[in-house]
């Protein structure tokens, strides 16, 4: 939001509108909805993981890359139609879905307690851009088999 008044400096306007930025949370900007594309940094039991976020309303899909004892792990996750779903390559053709919290429109977590999953409130640095939908990034993987987890 920027103060609209008249300004004597360009210096000055530059200033006030400094300070008038909002800054979101991840989870907060999520619940604005749209369509974006968002480099972020999540930190999960105080392991840090790097990657990419496909946003399309209540529909997020993340890639994600984290160096755990010395090796590389690829995870995904796919949230869509009241589910998280998360695969990893720590274990080939095997993912987990899990019923999202019910906390109401916009709410960016799952209940998995004691499982790895999408927490928006866990986000630190992002950088979103608006992007037109590849409905791809939403379909379920192939090959992959869930287990539900309640």
């Amino acid at each position: 939001m920027v103060n609209t008044l008249f300004f004597r400096s360009p210096e000055i306007a530059v200033l006030s509108a400094i300070l008038y930025i909002q800054v979101l949370t991840f989870d907060s900007f999520l619940k604005q909805g749209g369509s974006y594309v968002c480099t972020v940094n999540q930190t999960v039991q105080g392991i840090d993981s790097k990657g990419t976020v496909y946003i399309n309303g209540s529909n997020i899909h993340g890639e994600f890359n984290t160096a755990v004892a010395g090796m590389n792990v690829d995870s995904h996750f796919i949230a869509k139609d009241g589910f998280t779903y998360t695969w990893s390559s720590m274990m080939q053709g095997k993912g987990f879905k899990a019923p999202m919290s019910t906390g109401g429109a916009g709410d960016t977590s799952a209940g998995t307690s004691g499982q790895y999953s999408f927490n928006a409130e866990q986000i630190g640095e992002y950088d979103c851009q608006p992007w037109n939908v590849d409905s791809s990034k939403f379909a379920l993987p192939n090959g992959v088999t869930f287990t539900l987890i309640k």
